[in-house]
């Protein structure tokens, strides 16, 4: 058998990606009802994250998974992130039990990013069970 000539592979790490969790600090939690909770989150990197209403991120806590929360903190004030989470799930019950001075990461989803075809159209991203996602 014919051996494959080994190629080099060079990560270029100085182009930053849409696509990579940023780690946020929490700053503060409040117990809205029993299954309710709001975090305020800070990014660790110290840059504001501009959103629009209605946009969301991909919420990751490490060794459980991720789950996309809508953002329901003030545009105005990019530098503190807030999401208000209904726990429901494995992820959202284990952010349920972050404190002040945790770490969460964060992948902030913008449809133009991930769609930029659908910038001005209505679409919906539907995932199946085992992770396929399909777009309309």
């Amino acid at each position: 058998m014919e051996q494959m000539p080994e190629a080099d592979v060079v990560l270029d790490t100085t182009v930053e990606s849409h696509f990579i969790p940023r780690p946020f600090r929490v700053l503060r939690t409040k117990r809205e009802t029993h299954d309710v909770f709001t975090l305020e989150l800070k990014p660790e990197d110290g840059s504001p994250l501009s959103f629009r209403p209605g946009q969301f991120n991909m919420m990751y806590v490490h060794g459980i998974g991720e789950v996309p929360i809508s953002i329901s903190g003030n545009p105005a004030k990019p530098e503190t992130l807030v999401h208000t989470v209904r726990a429901v799930g494995g992820v959202t019950f284990a952010m349920r039990s972050i404190h002040r001075g945790d770490i969460l990461a964060a992948l902030p989803l913008k449809a133009h990013q991930i769609f930029p075809f659908a910038a001005h159209r209505r679409l919906a991203h539907l995932r199946g069970q085992g992770g396929q996602r399909f777009v309309i």
